[in-house]
């Protein structure tokens, strides 16, 4: 009789489970939960009574052992939490997932390290489903519940807009895809399901590989002795451009394995290693996506003595062919300056991010680098005379941008009159020259390559 009960309990909550996932009525569901309760309390009823069959074949009469039901947390009692029990909390042992994921408990609040943009920027509730859904992301969990409290009816939206701001916030955790699987249960919980892409053993390793190779990215960095903040940031833009090819075909080309590890990425991996790089640098930095040049785009923004820049190391990286070969890109031409901590102004004008509301402002240009290397021009006559006093010194680049793009249109109308040139040259003491230029107009910028006679 035991095993009978026993069975028709368990069928009934299997019974109900199915009936709300495949979206019966919460009547029938109440009514299969107290026909399985019903049951249960009979059967302790009747368990002093009740008959088992022993190993020698007799019918004998036993008294069940019942263990005394487990205080609930201190932090969370049984009448705040009703879903903690009963149908709910049974499920959940059957199918083995976890209730009160304690992993996202032993992730701080904060980190003496690092500071991690997108979860200060969340509400005390949502900051508690974020350390939730990290925790469980870390474990690899396979289905875990979460709860945004004090919302109401479905809220499944804003838990997967946290769950991708986490994986923005941690560019180490390239395990999770960003995609995910959801059931919305009664009581306002949300069973998650992620998709790992490593799990187990082949996880820990690919992670010792990272982390051995974040390391000595890290040191490499600073061999170079870069001089101050600002420096340490350009020297993570120029390691990140030399060591990184673009390539749409690169294998992991939506995390920061394609890049760190293999060499080749698209504009995810390229701004994954950059965050990385500059997080153990010990800066606050950010990945931000939406789209430039009329496709989706990655890039990030880097916080210096508490202003904050714009950063792309995909477009800094100088995308030039020279059909007849003849150009070698000299005195770092190779990087487009015109994206290493730039203004909103300025990058605005062909990056539209995705959710600017969360972005913080970029307004200073102190750290322009055209400003700080003196190549930021009012006019056309002023970078005519900067550009004479480079061929008078017979240096092999010029770099210029200007405040707007009537000065800019007017100097590389000067570049391509050849009568001006001539004069130019004559000027500067030249007899024979080839310019290349490489222009940028969204940013106004150019960079002239010269090679002389």
């Amino acid at each position: 009789m035991h095993k009978k009960i026993t069975r028709a309990l368990t069928g009934l909550l299997i019974l109900a489970m199915l009936t709300e996932l495949t979206g019966c009525g919460a009547e029938t569901v109440a009514a299969l939960t107290e026909s399985a309760q019903t049951l249960y309390s009979g059967l302790a009823v009747v368990g002093s009574e009740t008959e088992t069959q022993s190993d020698q074949g007799q019918t004998e009469a036993v008294t069940p052992e019942l263990s005394e039901p487990e205080a609930a947390p201190e932090e969370q009692t049984a009448e705040e939490s009703p879903e903690n029990t009963g149908l709910l909390g049974t499920i959940s042992e059957m199918l083995g997932i976890s209730e009160s994921p304690t992993q996202g408990e032993l992730w701080p609040e904060e980190s003496s390290d690092i500071y991690y943009y997108y979860y200060g920027q969340l509400s005390d509730e949502e900051k508690s489903v974020y350390r939730c859904l990290l925790g469980n992301f870390l474990a690899c969990t396979e289905s875990f519940y979460v709860e945004l409290e004090g919302e109401q009816g479905d809220y499944s939206d804003r838990i997967i807009e946290i769950a991708s701001l986490v994986l923005a916030d941690h560019p180490e955790i390239f395990w999770v895809s960003g995609s995910f699987q959801w059931q919305q249960w009664p009581g306002g919980k949300m069973l998650l399901t992620p998709e790992y892409t490593c799990t187990g053993q082949a996880l820990a390793d690919r992670q010792a590989e990272l982390e051995t190779a974040v390391q000595q990215a890290a040191t490499e960095i600073m061999a170079q002795e870069p001089e101050g903040l600002y420096g340490m940031v350009k020297a993570v833009f120029q390691y990140v451009i030399d060591t990184v090819d673009y390539d749409v075909n690169a294998p992991d080309n939506q995390n920061v394995c394609s890049a760190l590890l293999n060499g080749s990425s698209v504009c995810a991996g390229y701004a994954e290693e950059t965050l990385w790089l500059l997080q153990r640098l010990g800066f606050q930095a950010l990945t931000v996506t939406g789209s430039a040049d009329g496709g989706p785009h990655a890039w990030n923004m880097v916080c210096i003595d508490g202003q904050w820049y714009q950063l792309d190391t995909t477009f800094g990286e100088r995308a030039f062919e020279d059909e007849a070969e003849e150009t070698v890109l000299t005195d770092g031409m190779q990087y487009d300056y015109a994206y290493l901590c730039c203004t909103d102004r300025l990058m605005d004008r062909d990056h539209s991010p995705d959710n600017p509301e969360l972005l913080p402002e970029c307004t200073d240009e102190s750290l322009n680098f055209f400003a700080l290397s003196g190549s930021l021009y009012e006019s056309s006559d002023a970078a005519t005379e900067a550009l004479t006093q480079t061929l008078y010194r017979g240096d092999e680049g010029f770099r210029a941008q200007f405040s707007g793009a009537e000065a800019y249109n007017d100097f590389l109308a000067l570049l391509q009159d050849e009568q001006e040139l001539l004069e130019l040259m004559g000027r500067a003491g030249v007899m024979s020259l080839r310019i290349c230029t490489i222009p940028n107009e969204m940013m106004t910028a150019v960079d002239i390559v010269l090679q002389y006679g």
